[in-house]
């Protein structure tokens, strides 16, 4: 696996499988996303952190429910946490000729519950 993403130095908070701000596993995976590292793509002028997937992933089933993930597509997940800003930098990659399997999702399951579900009406 030769597919990366990378975010810009913007946001809150960060979780990455079972663990905020570092990568394991969530539940019982072992696999899970590498890194993250120090990186700046070029033509971009932002500095961030790039995370890899793990060699030994070959393939992660299709996320339908962002709100329901199994370990091992949280385990190859990453959820960031912005507040106060109207907009913010992602770059997704691969080291050679191919395609990609990346997915872009707002609200999911990943990491611990950031903001509580509002109250109910009275």
């Amino acid at each position: 696996n030769e597919e990366y993403f990378w975010a810009a130095d913007e946001s809150d908070t960060y979780f990455c499988g079972g663990c905020e701000l570092s990568c394991c596993g969530a539940g019982s995976e072992t696999d899970h996303l590498q890194g993250p590292t120090s990186h700046s793509p070029d033509g971009v002028s932002a500095s961030g952190l790039r995370w890899d997937a793990d060699p030994d992933v070959s393939s992660v089933d299709d996320v339908t429910d962002p709100l329901s993930m199994t370990d091992e597509q949280q385990s190859n997940s990453v959820r960031f946490i912005y507040s106060d800003r109207s907009s913010f930098t992602l770059g997704f990659g691969r080291t050679s000729s191919g395609g990609n399997r990346q997915q872009f999702a707002g609200e999911t399951n990943v990491g611990t519950l950031v903001c509580p579900p509002p109250s109910p009406p009275s």
